[in-house]
């Protein structure tokens, strides 16, 4: 069976036979990933069994060929394994010499020089190209199993994956020297997929979920999982649903965004760039204001960052440093999953600076808003200055 089939076998009965052999298949790509990044075989090892583990919880996720996905869990994890290891002063070991290549010529840069950047490259892709590199050359599939895997034939598979690696090329150029396009292909070909040691491959294939929590192994798995996450959130976007809501004024809007760039903005401070320089101020001019400069958060209820919210709050609240406009908002979601139920009217209260979202919490459970997010952005004061964006996150005790 392929991949997807494995996954629909694995899902349907958690079937221990299917998972293995997805790990099978799919081994060497993620453990040649992970030893080109880290340049390490223990902590390609641990890499290896981080990336099946977040695979064995979230399967049900994983939309495309398999391999773009394995590609981009082993980029987080090899990308937090350096962290953790610099952090533990962990001393990287030089990896094995490879293979001497005869057949390419003297004063083409070596493969070595531009490995460890492989993966970022193949990252900023967009998604066709990044799937078409990874079946040809990392899972080194035919060009017809590339067209079958990609939903089109092989004639037209060809023509991706060669303007695909001419992507790459470029994409690389901008980092290091790299190789003509057909050595760069010819590179990927030879050292794209390295061999898993075997023992790795059982141990994963026999292990799935039954990792023991606290360890490095999970710590990976955990934190890749976050950073899929919140990258998905920033480049799905694109699929926007806009709820108008009763109330006052000309234009009530909540503002429902699948993907916003998660950027927190600290509360009660305004960035430099909102604020005329110094040096274009003459003496005689007068120097900011709080009425000439946007509002900002400078409370909310919730307080950010509090893990111990009360799941029986029935409301949010935002206050502003300034009166706002009244009857608009922009309450901004990345996720119908962490953004809470609405369960009354949207309104400011008599102050004109503070706005309350009636809601329904539910125990033990991660809310994630942002306010005024960029292009939603109705929260504004009186003279029409647009408020700063503020991401809110708390969470509901169990």
């Amino acid at each position: 069976m392929d991949d997807r089939q494995l996954l629909s076998a694995y899902l349907s009965n958690s079937s221990p036979d299917a998972f293995a052999q997805i790990v099978r298949q799919n081994i060497d790509l993620v453990y040649s990933a992970a030893r080109r990044q880290l340049g390490d075989s223990d902590l390609a090892d641990d890499v290896t069994q981080a990336v099946f583990l977040l695979l064995s919880r979230k399967a049900a996720g994983v939309k495309g060929p398999l391999a773009g996905w394995l590609l981009t869990a082993a980029r987080f994890a090899s990308r937090d394994a350096k962290k953790l290891a610099a952090r533990r002063e962990f001393h990287e070991r030089q990896a094995a010499l490879m293979r001497p290549e005869q057949f390419l010529p003297s004063d083409e840069p070596p493969w070595e020089t531009y490995a460890p950047i492989l993966d970022d490259a193949i990252a900023r892709l967009k998604p066709s190209d990044r799937d078409a590199i990874a079946l040809r050359y990392l899972r080194g599939q035919s060009l017809e199993q590339v067209g079958i895997a990609l939903g089109t034939n092989a004639k037209a598979a060809e023509k991706r994956v060669s303007r695909a690696i001419a992507r790459l090329r470029q994409t690389l150029a901008t980092k290091a020297t790299v190789p003509a396009v057909a050595v760069l292909a010819t590179h990927l070909a030879a050292r794209g997929a390295e061999a898993a040691p075997p023992k790795l491959t059982e141990t994963i294939a026999l292990t799935g979920r039954s990792i023991v929590k606290g360890t490095l192994i999970t710590t990976l798995a955990r934190k890749a999982g976050q950073a899929m996450y919140w990258t998905k959130a920033k480049i799905a976007a694109m699929v926007v649903a806009t709820v108008t809501v009763a109330g006052a004024g000309t234009g009530t809007y909540l503002t429902f965004a699948a993907g916003t760039t998660p950027i927190v903005t600290p509360p009660a401070t305004s960035p430099p760039a909102l604020l005329p320089a110094a040096p274009s101020l003459r003496a005689a001019e007068p120097g900011p204001t709080v009425q000439s400069t946007p509002p900002v958060v400078v409370k909310t209820e919730p307080q950010a960052g509090l893990t111990n919210v009360d799941p029986s709050t029935t409301k949010i609240s935002v206050t502003f440093s300034k009166e706002m406009r009244d009857g608009d908002w922009s309450w901004v979601q990345i996720s119908d999953q962490t953004f809470p139920k609405i369960t009354g009217k949207i309104r400011y209260l008599d102050d004109h600076k503070t706005c309350v979202l009636p809601v329904q919490l539910q125990p033990g459970k991660t809310y994630v808003i942002w306010l005024n997010q960029p292009p939603y952005q109705n929260f504004q004061d009186a003279g029409g200055l647009r408020a700063i964006p503020y991401l809110l996150v708390f969470q509901t005790s169990p």
